[in-house]
């Protein structure tokens, strides 16, 4: 069986990111392996390397992938057997919707541009689970 190897423009490709994006991965992943930092959803260390391009096998790249925290998600520790009180999105929003108006009326009221976003607003919000 034949191991495909991926350079950093496969991993870009792979992961739906830039090629200056996965070099700036590789570069911080090793970076924080020389100084004993290693960080979840760092880069892998390569599985190959030739010459000065280094190649990583494509299921290192697939483990990496599935594993990685991704932009914006919540990273803290979990708890096991504790519930998530944090809101919904719908919840956060709403109360987002409600400090908007609260503000709006307390401002003397809305234009009519601010009241069709508003209306928008309500209407997405409305979409939600």
């Amino acid at each position: 069986m034949t191991t495909t190897y991926l350079d950093l423009a496969g991993i870009a490709e792979r992961a739906g990111i830039g090629h200056n994006s996965a070099r700036t991965y590789h570069k911080r992943a090793t970076a924080n392996r020389a100084a004993g930092n290693v960080r979840p959803g760092d880069l892998p260390e390569p599985d190959i390397t030739l010459g000065r391009i280094p190649g990583w096998a494509a299921s290192t790249v697939e483990a990496w992938l599935a594993d990685r925290p991704r932009a914006g998600a919540d990273v803290r520790r979990r708890v096991p057997g504790r519930a998530d009180d944090r809101p919904t999105t719908r919840q956060a929003l709403e109360d987002l919707f409600d400090v908007a108006a609260v503000m709006a009326e307390s401002s003397g009221g809305m234009s009519a541009r601010e009241t069709r976003i508003m209306e928008r607003a309500r209407a997405a919000i409305d979409t939600l689970p």
